[in-house]
């Protein structure tokens, strides 16, 4: 019990010692074993239930493994960790078979130009390379794989901190993920100048029956990666799960491919946040998809924050994305310039059986197809959302200069708060939305489902097929004009409204006048009273005399005389 907890260091300065020996020298029991200062020879080294370190800075240490007809390590229940040392085979054998084990590389140095096998091939195992420059080396496989012929092996790799550049992969595996690897893990490491040449676009075997696996890559760098039919990084290992965090792929065209194989293909979660994708080059790998290739069935399909120029499929479609098969897509906050695609949907193509399809704040400028969609192809979807998107200078050949809804029979589609402009369909119908209806004698698309909706478009922009129904979709043209109108109403109500008020306004003020002067004429020839009783005779007059001239003055006429 005491032995089992003994670190031994072995401090060895010959020129060459032989690993197995070196392994004799201590107790079966002893469960920790650290090695420096030398240049190891390991031949097919057993090891099990044990921890076996070798730590150096590179130049002390320096495992050499030529020789080899098959591993260099058996580990079974076991650990081997390298760290900073020089690891110098001629060409890499299988560096570790292994069950229930861990291999941990770190900061050590691959002084070789071809590896035939993987780093590590085994079972329930975990290789993890941390802090390593693969420069200028062919691989012959991919990092990992399990055994052959077993589909069950549950393998895991984690990537930190590493680079890869200027290298070939000679495989029909992908370099990081391999047919047999349960979870993959890939931070802070970037990948360039890679080229991979195999032929067959599927691995050796089905992976029937395999599931809840998952890739996982996060703030690394993927350029000039050229995948060939392969895609650049994932393919064939049908991950239900694959996250893309942080990471900015440029001149990788068809970088992210999940396997053609749909027979086999389970259902799959796409996540992509806070990406960057540019292809500056264009590299005709896969007819469809210039980014992303996901063919499976019952699929999901996140992509938040994320920026795309560049992408193209020239001779397919999905410029930027294809999805077939039964999927829902949810797509927020994303960026699009200069997409295209030699068939449909320059941007993104959903086809198959779309259960939900989401666009939220997605701005798209300069997307062209072929065909029909110029930014937006989905077809056979069952509920579609659009919402706070631009659509700008897109166009088609065809139907839908923007978006195309295909088959819409069944369809639920809602635009709201959308900008459409400059769009065109050269040939087409419909420069900003086609909604296509196989055999729907009503049609579901109402004015209510375009809601505060704005467009540039000098004809109807949106279409119902197989013929124009005449819909009531509003666009900035028509509305200009709307407000003309009503401009132009009013106008004509106040300008009628002056002309009748001045006219009785001038009236009543010369009225007003006149009357003002024929008082004043008045009041200067009315006689003055007081003055006419001054000038008469003092005599009474004539009783009974009928005189015109004769006034009687009766205010003047005091009570006493009339009573006497």
């Amino acid at each position: 019990m005491f032995l089992s907890l003994i670190v031994v260091f072995a401090s060895i300065h010959s020129d060459r010692i032989d690993l197995l020996d070196v392994m004799k020298e201590y107790a079966d029991d002893v469960s920790e074993i650290k090695l420096k200062d030398g240049e190891y020879c390991a031949r097919d080294l057993p090891l099990k239930h044990r921890k076996l370190t070798f730590i150096g800075n590179v130049d002390t240490v320096t495992l050499d493994m030529r020789g080899l007809s098959e591993s260099a390590f058996d580990l079974e229940s076991s650990t081997l960790t390298l760290i900073s040392i020089s690891i110098k085979p001629p060409q890499l054998a299988v560096f570790t078979k292994s069950k229930f084990s861990k291999l941990n590389v770190t900061s050590c140095k691959f002084v070789t130009k071809e590896m035939e096998y993987p780093i590590l091939e085994g079972i329930s195992s975990q290789l993890i390379v941390q802090n390593v420059s693969f420069t200028e080396i062919h691989f012959m496989y991919s990092l990992i794989q399990g055994p052959p012929g077993d589909n069950e092996a549950v393998l895991s790799l984690i990537v930190q901190n590493c680079s890869f550049s200027n290298f070939r992969v000679h495989t029909q595996r992908p370099l990081l993920a391999g047919a047999d690897v349960q979870n993959v893990s890939v931070v802070d490491t970037s990948f360039s100048e890679i080229k991979c040449t195999n032929v067959d676009p599927l691995p050796d075997e089905a992976i029937e029956g395999t599931a809840d696996r998952e890739v996982s890559i996060q703030k690394s760098t993927i350029s000039n990666v050229d995948g060939a039919l392969s895609g650049a990084l994932v393919f064939g290992m049908q991950a239900t799960k694959l996250y893309l965090i942080h990471v900015t792929i440029e001149d990788s065209a068809n970088a992210i491919r999940h396997s053609n194989n749909v027979a086999f293909a389970p259902k799959s979660e796409v996540v992509v946040r806070m990406c960057t994708t540019k292809f500056t080059k264009t590299t005709e790998v896969w007819p469809n998809g210039g980014f992303l290739y996901l063919p499976h069935n019952q699929s999901m399909l996140t992509i938040h924050h994320t920026t795309a120029d560049h992408s193209s499929a020239p001779n397919g479609s999905g410029g930027w994305v294809f999805v077939s098969g039964q999927c829902d897509l949810d797509l927020q906050l994303v960026t699009s310039k200069d997409t295209s695609a030699g068939k449909c949907g320059g941007f993104v193509f959903a086809g198959g059986m779309v259960e939900k399809l989401l666009f939220s704040e997605v701005d798209v400028n300069d997307s062209k197809a072929e065909e029909n969609g110029g930014a937006l192809f989905v077809s056979n979807a069952r509920e579609v959302q659009i919402s706070h998107g631009v659509f700008m200078r897109c166009g088609s050949i065809q139907n839908g200069g923007a978006v195309f809804v295909d088959k819409a029979d069944e369809t639920t589609v809602t635009f709201e708060r959308d900008i459409f402009d400059d769009n065109e369909a050269s040939k087409g119908h419909g420069p900003d939305v086609v909604i296509s209806y196989d055999e729907a004698k009503t049609y579901r698309v109402q004015k209510a489902d375009f809601v505060k909706c704005v467009s540039t478009a000098k004809q109807n922009g949106v279409w119902f097929l197989p013929f124009n129904v005449g819909t009531e979709w509003s666009n900035t043209r028509e509305l200009a004009n709307r407000q003309i109108i009503v401009v132009s109403v009013v106008c004509g109500c106040v300008f009628l409204a002056l002309c009748i008020l001045i006219p009785c306004l001038a009236c009543c003020c010369y009225r007003r006048r006149k009357n003002a002067a024929y008082k004043q004429i008045e009041t200067e020839q009315q006689p003055n009273y007081s003055e006419s009783q001054s000038t008469r005779p003092s005599h009474a007059p004539n009783e009974g005399q009928n005189d015109p001239q004769t006034q009687i003055n009766y205010q003047q006429s005091s009570p006493q005389s009339i009573n006497s």
